[in-house]
């Protein structure tokens, strides 16, 4: 049972972030931590990690944007839209 707990929680959760700026174009280059893990925005300004279920901060910086902090509480699958200003 502690096997398949820990095979389960190791598939969950994909968590997709898009990233914005301020007049709502798409952000490449920024980067997201959350849990441990990293990604960077693509050219359409998404980024993808997978994240263990639980009460995360996320962190999206990105070179002359202000940073934004969310808390997020994964269960399952999730996406998150962030606009940096």
């Amino acid at each position: 049972m502690a096997a398949l707990l820990a095979f389960w929680m190791w598939q969950c959760c994909q968590v997709r972030i898009e990233v914005h700026g301020p007049a709502g174009q798409p952000l490449s280059g920024a980067r997201i931590e959350a849990a441990g893990n990293q990604a960077e925005s693509s050219e359409t300004g998404v980024a993808e990690l997978r994240i263990v279920p639980g009460v995360h901060q996320v962190v999206v910086t990105r070179e002359g944007y202000t940073p934004q902090r969310l808390q997020i509480a994964i269960t399952s699958d999730a996406a998150l839209d962030v606009t940096l200003v």
